[in-house]
């Protein structure tokens, strides 16, 4: 206070100088191509030193990619049990269309352009366990955005046994509260007291698994009535 007070009436002036960083690109008429050419490197096979056999399908890959996205990839190329000169990899638990949709994620950082009626509830489902699978977190949660906002009474249960299963709490509490409603609750419950709930996502279209399908289909217009 002493030395505040011979200054004159203690009053004294601090300046302060504040920067300001954006994300915004310097150049926003020449965006980077980074994304859009590694999406042309994945589509046309360029410099791939790894084909995957997914079912029946094949996808053809770049190990250093694949590596730098996931922490599975990269213990299995660069690992200390990894064969380095092993070429060709089998991939088991996956579906040949959420493994593309993955693979187009770890190139580009997004997901796929979305059908006209939006992603299904079947293939967040699928692909959020093979983003759990293979380590990627933030496809996890772009899965989980996803299905909070796709919820019906149709598909709240399996989405919930998942979202418990592979630790996605903030889609698990989305789903308690979606099934808070009574009419909710009791739409579930007529629908889904003849069978158990397995811990899996729901059949991707095409699949194998018809009596679910078909439960699924009457559910829906039990809901619609």
């Amino acid at each position: 206070m002493e030395a505040l007070s011979q200054l004159g009436d203690g009053c004294f002036t601090i300046r302060c100088v504040l920067t300001v960083v954006t994300d915004e690109s310097p150049f926003p008429e020449l965006p980077s191509q980074l994304s859009s050419n590694l999406e042309g490197m994945l589509e046309d096979g360029r410099g791939a030193d790894v084909s995957f056999r997914v079912g029946s399908h094949k996808f053809l890959g770049h190990r250093c990619v694949l590596a730098a996205q996931s922490p599975v990839f990269r213990a299995q190329f660069y690992g200390p049990m990894a064969e380095k000169d092993k070429p060709r990899v089998k991939v088991v638990g996956v579906e040949p269309a959420i493994f593309q949709m993955m693979l187009r994620y770890l190139y580009t950082d997004k997901l796929p352009p979305p059908p006209a009626e939006g992603y299904s509830v079947a293939a967040m489902q699928h692909l959020m366990v093979a983003a759990d699978m293979y380590g990627l977190e933030r496809l996890k949660l772009m899965c989980e955005d996803e299905l909070c906002k796709t919820m019906d009474a149709a598909t709240v249960m399996s989405t919930y046994e998942l979202a418990n299963q592979h630790h996605c709490n903030r889609l698990k509490d989305a789903c308690v509260e979606f099934m808070s409603s009574k009419e909710v609750l009791a739409a579930i419950l007529e629908t889904y007291v003849s069978f158990m709930i397995r811990c899996r996502p729901l059949p991707l279209e095409g699949g194998h698994e018809e009596e679910e399908v078909d439960h699924s289909r009457k559910f829906k217009r039990t809901r619609t009535k």
